[in-house]
């Protein structure tokens, strides 16, 4: 048997397992095999990463055929053959008031200041968010109320520009509110839940997801106040943004629908909560969108009970023109937000250890400038940086 092993730029080292009668090999290179036993062989191959300082790119291989029957003096041929992930590399960002509602910016322009062209612009009818699953996929939820609520764009088709449709749709059933949806985050297992308006967040298993069909969540979180954005800590435990306060339903409330009040309900003192992401610390990072203001709380303030407030541990200070939403972490620890029309920005790890005011504010270290965007909402990378408690922080 010939396993050809292709694909990969040079440094890059396959991983590759051949399993079947009398063999059980891991390859890091092409590889011939001589006098194996008859029988059914297995090849596998894991991802590979080529690391970068902001986003990682993806190499996933397609095998053929995967899955070899070998008959007595006979040959065959593996061919594993690695290819980039058309969405990796890059930062994510949906884009308001432009015409292109999906931009992508590859890794490489994103190094320093600069005015550049976005890698991928994709017209769709995708809204206010930006979420990957772990394959890569992007979800997004729809404009407007005769829309689906839920749009998937398949990650085959995001790495060129031009005109993309959903291949999923998904209408959540009753939804007659505007907007009916507010925020999207998976959670470990792969379920994808939805803030909706109403006051509810709901959960979209697997089979709720698998195909374009209106669906009746079997799990509902009911009576949050105003709830808005959502996130999920390394515990799986719920974040979502409620009343300009932050509140937690602990992981083990998440197979069953409720009413009752949360298990915390935190209140940043001097803020009012509107976006959410956690460090790959476990550090709390709350978006102040009045105040212009990211908010850190550290990770042992997140473990009580109750109604808690809590003092911020920094306050980073943003200008006035800015309109911030929810942030996204590169592999370096820097923090990217949207800024004002026509740019969005990194702040790095040291900036965010610094409070800043409204009469001093911080500088991002990095701005970038593009005609193609109207104005930059959600950020996110494929795949999402090491660590981070996130569906699509691949390891």
């Amino acid at each position: 048997m010939n396993v050809e092993i292709q694909g990969l730029p040079a440094g890059l080292v396959p991983v590759v397992e051949l399993t079947g009668p009398g063999v059980s090999e891991s390859l890091a290179e092409s590889a011939k095999f001589s006098d194996l036993g008859a029988g059914s062989f297995q090849v596998e191959a894991a991802d590979v990463f080529n690391e970068d300082p902001i986003v990682r790119t993806l190499f996933r291989a397609t095998i053929t055929p995967s899955e070899v029957c070998l008959a007595d003096g006979e040959s065959k041929t593996v061919i594993v053959t690695y290819a980039a992930h058309p969405a990796s590399n890059k930062l994510w960002t949906n884009n308001s008031n432009a015409d292109a509602a999906l931009l992508g910016f590859s890794s490489d322009l994103l190094g320093e200041s600069a005015t550049v062209d976005p890698t991928v612009g994709i017209e769709s009818g995708a809204g206010n968010e930006v979420a990957f699953d772990r394959d890569g996929n992007l979800w997004s939820v729809g404009r407007t109320l005769a829309d689906a609520n839920v749009l998937r764009y398949p990650a085959a088709s995001l790495g060129v520009s031009g005109g993309l449709e959903p291949d999923r749709e998904i209408f959540i059933r009753d939804l007659a509110c505007i907007p009916a949806m507010r925020g999207l985050a998976f959670d470990p297992s792969g379920a994808l839940w939805a803030s909706t308006c109403g006051g509810e967040v709901v959960r979209l298993s697997a089979a709720d997801l698998s195909r374009s069909a209106e669906v009746g969540p079997a799990i509902v979180l009911s009576e949050i106040t105003d709830n808005g954005d959502l996130a999920f800590d390394s515990a799986g435990n719920l974040w979502v943004t409620s009343d300009g306060q932050v509140v937690r339903y602990d992981a083990s409330r998440l197979e069953a629908s409720s009413s009752a009040a949360p298990d915390l309900r935190l209140t940043v003192e001097g803020a009012v909560a509107a976006n959410l992401a956690f460090d790959a610390d476990g550090r709390l990072w709350v978006i102040d969108f009045g105040g212009n203001e990211l908010i850190s709380v550290p990770a042992a303030e997140l473990d009580q009970v109750g109604d808690v407030t809590v003092t911020a541990e920094v306050t980073v200070t943003i200008g006035a023109a800015a309109l911030l939403e929810r942030p996204a972490f590169d592999e370096g620890g820097g923090l990217w937000l949207a800024l004002n029309t026509g740019h969005f920005g990194r702040l790095s790890p040291e900036q965010l250890t610094v409070s800043t005011n409204a009469g001093a504010p911080t500088i991002p270290a990095t701005v970038i400038d593009s005609a193609a965007i109207g104005y930059a909402n959600r950020i996110a990378f494929f795949p999402a940086a090491a660590g981070l408690p996130l569906f699509h922080a691949l390891p």
